[in-house]
């Protein structure tokens, strides 16, 4: 699978967690998506939102709940820098590794 993407980031994340049927982001990685809005904007289509599954909501168990927490902090940075921090790079790597992605 290949991902087109101006962020190299935004295009891990869409790739690792796409294996999760229920992260529900496959249409992801086959977008081009030109700036932090429009990968937002994708993220939000499918019903993520900024700042999911933070705090006691978190369960690092649930790969589904790990995805929307990995997800919602690269809605939550494109929001307040435009951009997604480079960590969430290592949370997908820790996410494949974990939940086998």
């Amino acid at each position: 699978m290949k991902v087109i993407s101006r962020r190299p980031v935004a295009g891990l994340i869409a790739q690792a967690l796409s294996a999760s049927s229920s992260a529900g982001i496959e249409r992801v990685v086959e977008e081009t998506i030109p700036d932090a809005a429009g990968i937002a904007s994708i993220f939000r289509e499918r019903g993520y939102v900024a700042d999911a599954c933070t705090e006691d909501a978190y369960d690092g168990e649930d790969r589904d709940n790990a995805a929307r927490y990995i997800i919602g902090q690269a809605i939550a940075n494109l929001d307040r820098m435009g951009a997604i921090h480079p960590m969430c790079g290592e949370f997908v790597r820790r996410w494949r590794a974990k939940f086998g992605g």
